[in-house]
């Protein structure tokens, strides 16, 4: 997520009061969804990075695979 799109969320999160319409919340709910499917989205990344990685050094080290346990 952008820096604009999350202070767009951020702002919609403090101006929306109890008081307002439910249409009004859908769209900060929408706005926070929006913020959390980014997110999950760049660990899903950076998590196939990682395993990636030691699945290649893995390869590297004649297949043997490495020890996390320690």
């Amino acid at each position: 997520m952008s820096d604009l799109e999350r202070m767009r969320a951020e702002r919609e999160a403090r101006d929306t009061a109890a008081t307002r319409s439910s249409a009004d919340r859908a769209r900060l709910w929408a706005g926070l969804n929006r913020y959390l499917s980014s997110e999950a989205r760049h660990e899903h990344k950076v998590a196939e990075v990682e395993r990636r990685a030691v699945a290649e050094a893995d390869r590297r080290t004649d297949g043997e695979p490495t020890d996390k346990s320690d």
